[in-house]
C-alpha cells in the first residue's frame, strides 16, 4: 500500500503486489523492507569493489578514496539516541497497583499506546491482536464478539467467560448507573476506569 505524508492509497498497486502475483511463494517473507540487509550488502560489496580499484589507481583516484573512507567512518561514528519519558495517563498508575487476575480493555486509547500502557500496568490486555500484523481468524471472531458483548452491555458476561477486570472507556459513558457489577475507580475529563464485577 502506498503511503504519503500519513494517507494511504490503497487503489494504486505498487510493484510488490505484482511480484506476489507473478511468484506467488514471495508472500511468506511477509515484509519487503526485510530485502534491504540483501541490497545493503550488495551495495557495500560494489563500494569495497570500487574503493580497491581507486586505491591502486592515481594519486587523485587514492585521495578520492580517503576521502570516502573517512567519510564512512564520520557517518558512522555512534551518537547518543534522543530519549524522551512519555507520560503515563493516570489511570494506568491505578491499574498498576490493582492485583493481577484479569485483563484490561483499553476502548479509549490508541493501539500503540496500550501497548505502552501494558508494560507499566503489566496487566493482559484484552484485544490486543488489533496490534498485529497478521490476526487469525478465531481471535478476529472473538474480539467481534467482545465487542457486541461491550455494545450490549453484558459485563458479566465480559468478566465470567473473558475475564476482563478493567474497562476503561469514554468520560462520557455511565456505565455504573446502567449496570450493577460495574464500579467506578477512576474518572477525569477524558476516560473513566470501571472495575467488573461478578455478581
Amino acid at each position: 500500500m502506498l503511503h504519503v505524508w500519513g494517507a494511504e492509497y490503497s487503489v494504486i498497486k505498487l510493484p510488490y503486489a505484482l511480484l506476489e502475483k507473478l511468484f506467488p511463494p514471495i508472500q511468506a517473507s511477509g515484509v519487503p523492507v526485510r530485502m534491504m540487509i540483501i541490497s545493503t550488502l550488495a551495495a557495500s560489496v560494489l563500494c569495497a569493489l570500487g574503493l580497491a580499484q581507486a586505491s591502486k589507481g592515481s594519486l587523485g583516484e587514492q585521495v578520492f578514496a580517503a576521502l570516502v573512507i573517512f567519510a564512512l567512518v564520520v557517518e558512522y561514528l555512534p551518537k547518543p539516541r534522543v530519549t524522551s519519558a512519555l507520560r503515563v495517563p493516570e489511570f494506568v498508575s491505578i491499574l498498576k497497583a490493582q492485583p493481577r487476575n484479569g485483563a484490561v480493555l483499553d476502548t479509549v486509547s490508541k493501539p500503540f499506546q496500550t501497548m505502552y500502557h501494558q508494560t507499566v500496568h503489566e496487566k493482559p490486555m484484552a484485544l490486543a491482536f488489533s496490534v498485529l500484523s497478521r490476526t487469525p481468524r478465531s481471535v478476529a471472531m472473538e474480539g467481534e464478539e467482545v465487542k457486541r458483548l461491550i455494545e450490549n452491555g453484558d459485563y458479566i458476561k465480559l468478566r465470567t467467560e473473558y475475564h476482563i477486570r478493567y474497562l476503561v472507556t469514554d468520560a462520557a459513558n455511565d456505565l455504573e448507573r446502567e449496570n450493577g457489577p460495574v464500579r467506578t475507580m477512576f474518572m477525569d475529563s477524558k476516560v473513566k476506569l470501571y472495575e467488573l464485577r461478578p455478581e
